[in-house]
């Protein structure tokens, strides 16, 4: 696969300080990214990784259950658009479960239904793709505290 790169007036090294300065490091948090489009799962779990944290992978909402069955996790990212259990079905599922870590919905920024009431739907916080790193790091900060 070729991603379609535009070449930044910056240079590298200055924009790699200018992260460094943003990136809270969360060395012992573990993250459950679940995420079906290769993609976005390529971009998150680099972001997401790039804050130390431990990052597990899934990719649809049956395997984020099945996964919260055995193994701990201090907050989930879940695209709202999954195949087979919708993630605002999934999330719902967690929270009947007793489950009370924090969970991200991650969204289409056109999908204006009902993920614009996410916190009555059993989110802590919503990001909109395409995702804005600055804005991430806010939300996992905010998530953390």
């Amino acid at each position: 696969m070729i991603l379609p790169l535009i070449k930044q007036d910056k240079n590298f090294q200055e924009m790699h300080l200018h992260t460094q300065e943003v990136v809270h490091h969360y060395d012992n948090k573990h993250i459950l990214l679940v995420e079906n489009e290769a993609v976005s799962q390529v971009i998150l779990k680099t972001m997401l990784e790039a804050t130390k944290a431990n990052v597990s992978l899934v990719t649809n909402g049956h395997e984020a259950l099945d996964y919260l069955k055995d193994k701990k996790t201090d907050l989930i990212m879940m695209n709202t658009q999954l195949p087979s259990i919708y993630g605002i079905d999934a999330c719902k599922a967690i929270r009947e479960q007793n489950f009370i870590m924090p969970i991200v919905a991650v969204a289409e920024h056109k999908i204006q239904d009902d993920i614009n009431n996410f916190e009555q739907l059993g989110f802590n916080a919503r990001i909109d793709k395409p995702i804005e790193l600055h804005h991430l790091y806010k939300v996992l900060t905010e998530q953390f505290s």
